[in-house]
């Protein structure tokens, strides 16, 4: 009986350190976030043209870095405005795109991955379903091209 005590002794007194610890290190984890925030990482024009034409602004895809409300990690989403500067719809970091209702509400377009370079084939894949431009041609001169652009501070809008 002697020998178990110190035993039991011990072993109490290993649990109690065993959760102090696991009460420091939650310090160094993030707390959730007590609101939503937003911010706007770049800005890029899209433009269409068809054959030899003229280029036509179509929007502006905005590239967003969203915090929701009670999340610890920042996601990447995209926000498509019309040319009016108005919301038309978005795009997730999974690659759905989405556009908005008159209703107020949203319909899934598509789903398209989403490379980390925005230039890449199945992105603008994604926004030709999205603005309904026709994918394939056989014609050369009758060809739709879809092209995102750096915003010029200077000379755009």
């Amino acid at each position: 009986m002697n020998r178990i005590v110190p035993v039991l002794v011990l072993l109490s007194a290993c649990s109690e350190s065993m959760h102090w610890r696991s009460e420091e290190f939650s310090s160094y984890y993030r707390t959730p976030s007590p609101r939503q925030e937003s911010g706007n990482l770049d800005r890029k024009k899209i433009l269409y043209w068809q054959g030899r034409g003229a280029k036509k602004l179509l929007g502006i895809l905005e590239r967003n870095e969203v915090l929701l409300e009670g999340s610890r990690t920042r996601r990447e989403q995209y926000r498509i405005l019309d040319a009016h500067f108005e919301p038309v719809g978005f795009i997730t970091a999974e690659g759905r795109f989405y556009r908005f209702e008159d209703q107020g509400g949203r319909s899934l377009v598509g789903e398209y991955p989403i490379e980390d370079d925005p230039k890449q084939g199945m992105f603008l894949t994604g926004l030709k379903v999205f603005f309904g431009i026709p994918l394939r041609e056989e014609d050369v001169l009758q060809k739709h091209y879809l092209a995102l652009e750096e915003i010029d501070p200077y000379r755009d809008f």
